[in-house]
């Protein structure tokens, strides 16, 4: 197995010089671009920190081939051979450096026949340099790391970013998946806006978990060995071994609570780094964007009084499973018309407070089942992997049926997926995008609803 200590001691003597061009930008008003969102951004000293790192290896190892942020957008193939490769991303945490937020870092990795032979993460504030050699262990500024050996999810601190990803699709999904994890619960979640530094705290014990769907092999090449080599766990998030081009990353202080979070975190569409460029980016397409009615979820402890205001006109259509759930308090208004239609399934659940309020006309039609059970119980897409039952329709449609969780949109004109977590629900309009020859919905619960 070849050495390559000398190319690892290198990267450490360049990152340091490096850092001292983004110390001396660090107070400086910024000239500021945009690449592919209003929060990806590059600035000079983004570009002019990469091209010295790449001009001094090159220099120096002219075999070998370069990986970098900056080249890549704009417009360099990115391609992981089997040659030495270095990885580069040169200001990791570019929002942070132009606000001057003090996590800024210089993220160098090297691989060798596509598996990452030594990592360097240099947090430039702060002054700490994070670094693992394959097989030899981490270290920050030559102090042994260890992870933490957490294996109690409900005891963790977990670190994660929303990312520059602006799309419906992506924002829904990354707030959604934080959600879930809360309710898990862990002790909380974090963000320092550089994925590099995030991952380094798994390796020093201070986080037990990061997660992230979106991020690029140059903002995780390097952590990733790092948080390996200091005993953790780094995969996937959909459980399988991990893969730097796949835009999917969990490291966690062990297995079991790596394969918590990868069963919990939902991941939005994302082309892979190696892909063709010329294909769909992350999230939603925008293809057919347009006005249209939604129905907004609203999380069951945050639930809202029902109530049938004077002159409504209530209707429970055939074979719906209208529930009021416990501590719930509907109440139907002076002068609606609140009916349960035949074969409808409307249940008071134990602790309900269903009033019908004087002069109200509340009339449970012949063959309903005020009392009944739920029926047409599905598995919401977008709340499977809180295990959700959902009825479809507004509240009132029959449901399509079974369906396996994450298994994709629902069947052609069963309707929006009522969650049953989320069980309040109102009228209100967003921006509906074509995915997949179907729509997507945004619900105030900050999940996703899939239909066609």
């Amino acid at each position: 197995m070849a050495n390559w200590t000398e190319c690892f001691n290198f990267g450490i003597n360049i990152a340091k010089q490096a850092s001292q061009i983004v110390l001396s930008a660090f107070q400086q008003q910024k000239e500021v671009m945009l690449k592919s969102s209003p929060a990806d951004l590059v600035t000079e000293t983004d570009q002019r920190v990469e091209k010295i790192l790449i001009s001094a290896i090159r220099d120096k190892y002219p075999q070998h081939k370069f990986i970098g942020e900056e080249s890549v957008a704009a417009g360099e193939r990115l391609e992981l051979s089997d040659s030495p490769t270095w990885i580069i991303d040169p200001i990791d945490g570019t929002v942070n450096f132009v606000h001057r937020f003090p996590f800024v870092a210089i993220s160098i990795a090297f691989a060798v026949n596509k598996q990452t032979e030594f990592g360097i993460v240099y947090s430039c504030v702060e002054d700490k340099l994070y670094c693992a050699q394959r097989g030899g262990g981490a270290f920050l500024n030559g102090e042994p790391l260890h992870a933490s050996g957490q294996e109690d999810i409900s005891r963790c601190l977990v670190v994660t970013e929303i990312g520059a990803e602006r799309d419906d699709l992506a924002l829904s999904t990354m707030t959604s998946n934080i959600f879930r994890l809360l309710k898990l619960p862990v002790h909380g979640v974090r963000a320092l806006g550089t994925a590099a530094v995030d991952m380094c705290q798994v390796a020093t014990g201070g986080a037990d978990a990061y997660y992230h769907i979106g991020m690029h092999c140059w903002d995780i090449a390097a952590s990733a060995l790092i948080v390996q080599e200091a005993g953790g766990v780094v995969m996937d998030t959909d459980g399988s071994q991990f893969d730097m081009m796949s835009r999917k990353v969990i490291a966690a202080s062990s297995s079991a609570v790596a394969n918590r979070i990868a069963q919990v975190v939902q991941a939005f569409p994302c082309r892979r780094d190696d892909e063709d460029p010329s294909k769909s980016l992350c999230g939603a397409a925008r293809s057919s964007e347009r006005r249209v009615s939604f129905v907004p979820l609203i999380p069951a402890d945050l639930r809202f009084p029902h109530s049938d205001s004077p002159g409504s006109a209530h209707s429970d259509s055939p074979g719906s499973a209208h529930r009021d759930s416990p501590g719930s308090a509907h109440r139907d208004s002076p002068g609606s018309a609140h009916r349960d239609s035949p074969g409808s399934a409307h249940r008071d659940s134990p602790g309900s407070a269903h009033r019908d309020s004087p002069g109200s006309a509340h009339r449970d039609s012949p063959g309903s089942a005020h009392q009944g059970p739920l029926t047409n119980l599905s598995l919401c897409r977008c709340c499977c992997a809180a295990g959700a039952s959902v009825s479809s329709g507004r509240t009132d449609a029959p449901g399509p049926g079974p369906r396996a969780p994450g298994s994709g949109l629902w069947p052609p004109g069963s309707g929006p997926q009522m969650c049953d977590l989320f069980s309040g629900f109102s009228v209100g309009e967003m921006s509906e995008s074509s995915v997949a020859g179907g729509h997507i919905f945004g619900c105030s619960c900050a999940a996703l609803c899939f239909f066609t």
